[in-house]
């Protein structure tokens, strides 16, 4: 890299610490880091987290893999990364969640620089608020999540496309591959994107020519294939196994699960405010001829957007269509991420400066909404994707001092995910006990949250027509229950 863009680097690194949104962006997001530092794992985190950080700290690092039982086919440098932390800062929650701000950081840094690029008339502070107020954005921040990791890296490599750091990308790529299987599907849409975006320029097939694109990407190849490589020779399997906790989201569906999982996909593009973003777009393509711009290329910014947006999509709805249970909100952050892009490069092309102004804050305001939707207790929500699960940490703490105190041993009362198994998983407090799967043919005790996807409709109505509640905590739509056979 020549000096100069060694300097522009250090440069565009410290901008952020004197523009006022950053700082503003930063202490924010230092709060919200504050307030859930004692929060247990939440959701998928206690996998990758709770039990991935702890096998590793436990193995003081003498195991390249993880024991099948815990393994879901993800490369464990998270898990790494977390252990790492805990040896030289000790083993706590509160490390565990300030683990994630030099990453929120990043986020921060690379939103503004990405606004910078895209918009002429918009100020980058409004991309990076859109992003930051988004409910699967925030959901995700207040937890110990290798998906706040992506998408820093994501980011990063997205600035890197339209600047062309070799290194730079090249270690973006790597790092969203060492996360996840799921960064190597974004690695190989940026490729995607490269192609499509190249290809009419080079007029053809040009080896030296693609060979100068691509090279970058390859330490992020020779790392998927290694891993992969080593994990099937070590385990036999890729992905999953049948014998897997997770093989039941695996499960291949059919012509008509097909179709369910389509309207899964649209509701997920539309839940939690995003709704009101897709009420706009179809405003703006129809108000400035946006669809015939995308579709001439006339827009040196909005046609590489859209189609930037169609290759992340695309290639992430792969295995949201067609398994069975791969549809978290948080799997679709970066698709997310890149649709505001668009909406924001649309709202920069609007004439009147006026309406743009009124816009964006509503366009914010409508957004943020979505962290307070709660839907009615038999509907399954991610509630991984939204700030509204924030009061079921002080609910279940109130439940655990009811059972101490009542002397319920927690292994006599049945519950479904996320609070099955020890309490060290989630906490790391050493404590072994924990709640059982629920049956509820055989348990005396049950222990039921809306936040708890896993209860079927008869279960639910079984629970409240002839079990009695014994304690029931409710707080901001959020409620625990402990059912009590009579």
């Amino acid at each position: 890299m020549t000096r100069n863009k060694r300097t522009k680097n250090r440069t565009a690194a410290t901008a952020i610490f004197r523009s006022k949104t950053g700082c503003l962006a930063i202490l924010f997001l230092a709060g919200l880091t504050y307030l859930s530092q004692h929060h247990v794992f939440f959701w998928d985190t206690i996998q990758f987290a709770g039990k991935h950080g702890q096998w590793f700290f436990d193995q003081d690092f003498t195991s390249f893999l993880l024991p099948e039982s815990i393994d879901s086919g993800h490369p464990p440098v998270f898990g790494w990364y977390l252990a790492l932390l805990w040896k030289v800062f000790g083993k706590s929650l509160v490390v565990s969640h300030w683990a994630m701000f030099p990453f929120l950081i990043g986020i921060v840094w690379q939103l503004l620089r990405l606004g910078r690029f895209w918009f002429k008339n918009i100020s980058p502070g409004w991309l990076l608020w859109l992003v930051l107020l988004d409910p699967v954005f925030l959901g995700q921040s207040v937890l110990v999540s290798p998906d706040m990791v992506l998408l820093f890296f994501f980011l990063l490599a997205l600035n890197q496309v339209e600047e062309d750091h070799f290194g730079i990308f090249a270690v973006a790529c790597l790092g969203m591959v060492m996360i996840s299987t799921r960064g190597m599907m974004i690695v190989a849409a940026l490729g995607l994107y490269q192609l499509i975006t190249a290809w009419p320029a080079l007029k053809g097939f040009r080896w030296p020519v693609w060979w100068a694109i691509y090279q970058r990407y390859l330490p992020a190849a020779i790392f998927s294939f290694l891993f992969l490589w080593i994990h099937y020779q070590q385990t036999g399997w890729i992905g999953y196994h049948p014998d897997s906790p997770w093989a039941p989201h695996f499960e291949r569906v059919g012509f008509s699960g097909f179709f369910r999982n389509l309207v899964i996909f649209a509701w997920r593009w539309l839940d939690y405010g995003r709704f009101f973003l897709w009420f706009l777009v179809a405003y703006l393509l129809y108000r400035n001829g946006t669809v015939k711009t995308i579709r001439n290329r006339m827009d040196e910014k909005l046609y590489p957007a859209f189609l930037l947006l169609l290759c992340i999509s695309g290639l992430l709805s792969i295995s949201f269509l067609l398994y069975q249970g791969l549809h978290a909100h948080r799997y679709l952050l970066p698709a997310f991420l890149v649709f505001s892009l668009c909406l924001l490069i649309m709202l920069d092309r609007l004439k009147n400066a006026r309406l743009r102004q009124r816009l964006l804050p509503v366009l914010l305001l409508a957004l943020f909404t979505g962290n307070g939707w709660i839907y009615p207790e038999r509907i399954a929500q991610g509630w991984d994707a939204t700030l509204a699960h924030w009061p079921y940490y002080p609910l279940r703490e109130d439940l655990l001092d009811f059972l101490k105190k009542e002397e319920i041993p927690l292994a006599q009362v049945g519950a479904a995910f996320p609070d099955i198994g020890p309490l060290n998983d989630r906490d790391l407090s050493g404590r072994m006990e924990g709640f059982k799967a629920k049956d509820l043919s055989t348990d005396n005790y049950i222990f039921y949250s809306n936040i708890m996807n896993d209860f079927t409709d008869a279960e639910i109505a079984e629970l409240h027509q002839e079990w009695e509640e014994v304690l029931r905590l409710q707080k901001r739509g959020v409620f625990v229950i402990l059912f009590r056979r009579p």
